[in-house]
């Protein structure tokens, strides 16, 4: 039996061939064991089929229940709302605070560093000008110069 006679078979119990065909077909059937036993085992998995799937019953109308998935894409979309651009004042403000930040941290490390500068510098083991105010003349020195 060749591919096409086991085509013309499952056809033909599905009732889709021609009625000349049909009787060719219902012809072979009788003569040939292998036919069949094909048509035999197509029946069997044809019931097999149908008494696996549960009939589907719905309680709404086919627009009401399309009209609930409708709904929940809508609110699905919702939840993830599209950030829209930022205008001209929210790009400036992503580029004008990095920089002042920038900005206010070297005058701090400038006005530091000149401050240290400025500041005059204490030798170690040098005596320190004597007083020419007599109330600081009373008082104990160390043993200290200012230097500049």
């Amino acid at each position: 039996m060749n591919w096409e006679e086991q085509l013309k078979i499952q056809a033909f119990l599905d009732g889709q061939l021609p009625p000349d065909e049909a009787v060719s077909i219902a012809d072979l059937l009788q003569r040939d064991s292998a036919a069949s036993a094909l048509l035999a085992e197509l029946r069997a998995t044809r019931q097999a089929v149908r008494s696996a799937q549960a009939p589907v019953v719905l309680t709404e109308s086919r627009e009401f229940y399309w009209s609930k998935i409708a709904r929940d894409i809508a609110r699905s979309e919702r939840r993830f709302p599209v950030r829209p651009k930022p205008n001209l004042m929210g790009r400036l403000r992503i580029l004008v605070l990095p920089i002042a930040a920038l900005v206010v941290l070297v005058i701090v490390g400038l006005s530091l560093h000149f401050h240290n500068q400025t500041t005059p510098k204490v030798a170690t083991g040098a005596t320190p000008p004597a007083p020419t105010d007599p109330k600081l003349a009373i008082t104990e020195t160390t043993n200290t110069t200012l230097v500049k």
